[in-house]
């Protein structure tokens, strides 16, 4: 595709310097927005049952995947706090201009509109992946709305499901483009992700077989490998907030799409 040969991603690096650093802060707030208000399981529960699976009981590995209302009020703040990142992300490019502070600006500014835009991302992000092949579902459904926080910002006067839809109309044929994007910067966490599983497996087998050194190698291995998990996310993440808005400029000023034409 024409905004993805490999000049691509030499104008994201380029773009990049000098707000890698702000884009990384906004994430810190946001995954400990994630720590104080997520209840209790996920990494937490997983590696206390790697090490020692008795520690739960069946209730409590029962419950892995059913509803949480704290969860689902994490997904819905971090879905707000993406998209005015998004905004902030392609107002720099529009301006050279790079504001934490425009994160929250955003927030009061769009008032209803934002956070009515977080609250169904984070709904669908939440409830689409417990159903059978949801988490196909969402990925697709995520990168068709993936223009919506930018068409907010150009668009401040449309009403919320208009960007919902515009979004939709504009990413058609333009998904799998926005994958790829990810798979460029997210494909060796992807990866790590991968063996720090198989690595848990092993532990998990390990205790089964009643082996301690098959258990605490692979419980070493799973800590290793999601500690490079979440360093891969912090550090790539920027890089993808960038391209997905340089990705949406080109795109509109390749084909000349004239928004409020929409």
């Amino acid at each position: 595709m024409y905004r993805l040969e490999k000049d691509f991603y030499f104008r994201v690096k380029d773009k990049i310097k000098g707000v890698w650093g702000k884009i990384f802060v906004v994430y810190i707030i946001s995954a400990f927005i994630i720590g104080m208000v997520q209840s209790r399981s996920s990494i937490v529960d997983a590696f206390s049952y790697i090490s020692n699976p008795s520690l739960l009981s069946d209730a409590e590995v029962e419950a892995v995947g059913s509803f949480s209302f704290a969860a689902l009020v994490v997904a819905i703040v971090t879905s707000t706090i993406a998209l005015s990142l998004h905004m902030e992300a392609y107002r720099y490019l529009k301006t050279d201009k790079f504001e934490i502070s425009g994160i929250f600006k955003n927030i009061s500014e769009y008032g209803l509109k934002i956070l009515l835009a977080g609250t169904i991302k984070g709904i669908l992000s939440y409830f689409l992946p417990m159903i059978p092949l949801g988490g196909i579902v969402w990925i697709i459904v995520d990168y068709g709305f993936a223009y919506v926080a930018y068409l907010m910002l150009e668009l401040p006067e449309k009403d919320i499901f208009s960007y919902f839809r515009d979004s939709w109309k504009l990413t058609e044929g333009k998904k799998f483009d926005l994958f790829k994007i990810g798979i460029h910067y997210y494909l060796f966490v992807f990866i790590a992700f991968f063996f720090m599983v198989v690595s848990a497996l092993i532990a998990v087998v390990g205790f089964n077989l009643g082996n301690g050194g098959i258990q605490g190698i692979g419980l070493i291995l799973a800590i290793i490998l999601m500690i490079i998990v979440i360093i891969g996310l912090i550090v790539r993440t920027p890089y993808v907030v960038l391209a997905n808005a340089l990705y949406f400029e080109e795109h509109i000023e390749h084909e000349q799409i004239y928004l409020y034409d929409l």
